[in-house]
């Protein structure tokens, strides 16, 4: 048998585990194996990543056909209010200009809550570039109902390589102050009681009858 101080002590220890921590990984890949494109939605081909082994290449040739992405679905039950840190290595051939500020290359955390949807991605330029790191944060609103992970090309013609994509926690979701307890039952139901002193030099039997009576 337990005592109920282990007891308290091995729940507390569940529910610090069961929150996220500053710096824990939420979602990773190199995009190494064989298998690296597996769980993700969308076509894509593995090439030559980051400083050796494999990149994800995603290409866009015909400027009225479809945006080409690759995507996946990231758990929001574990991130939900919390503040997430994307960051990754991107590179990118002959891209062209954005028709609108938020198209281009694509790194983009997409979230649908009933509050509202949100599309938070990070700044990456257009035309030719080297491997270059990007970032952005955002913060998952309390009611988040799904959350994915999008790299491609949106109204954009060109070639893309995303490597070493990472999401990890920021900032932990704000702990929300749980309801109030129940007022204990106090032996009466008044307001306030009347406060009394008493001489213990002169305390007897009818003065205690009359304290505790009337």
């Amino acid at each position: 048998m337990f005592s109920p101080l282990v007891l308290m002590g091995v729940l507390l220890t569940s529910l610090a585990a069961a929150q996220p921590a500053p710096g824990e990984v939420v979602f990773e890949t190199a995009f190494e194996g064989a298998q690296a494109l597996a769980g993700w939605s969308g076509n894509a081909q593995l090439q030559p990543g980051h400083e050796g082994g494999q990149s994800v290449c995603i290409e866009r040739t015909d400027p009225s056909g479809p945006s080409a992405f690759i995507a996946r679905s990231i758990s929001a039950d574990k991130v939900r209010g919390c503040v997430l840190f994307c960051s990754g290595w991107v590179r990118a051939e002959n891209v062209s200009e954005k028709p609108q500020s938020w198209n281009g290359v694509k790194f983009m955390l997409p979230i649908e809550a009933p509050s509202g949807r949100q599309w938070p991605q990070a700044q990456i330029g257009t035309g030719t570039f080297d491997w270059k790191p990007v970032r952005f944060a955002v913060r998952v609103p309390d009611d988040a109902t799904s959350v994915q992970l999008l790299l491609g090309l949106e109204m954009v013609t060109g070639k893309a390589w995303f490597d070493d994509v990472k999401i990890t926690i920021a900032k932990p979701a704000m702990k929300r102050a749980g309801k109030r307890a129940a007022i204990m039952y106090r032996g009466h139901n008044l307001p306030r009681l009347r406060g009394t002193m008493v001489s213990p030099r002169t305390l007897d039997e009818p003065s205690l009858r009359t304290l505790g009576q009337e």
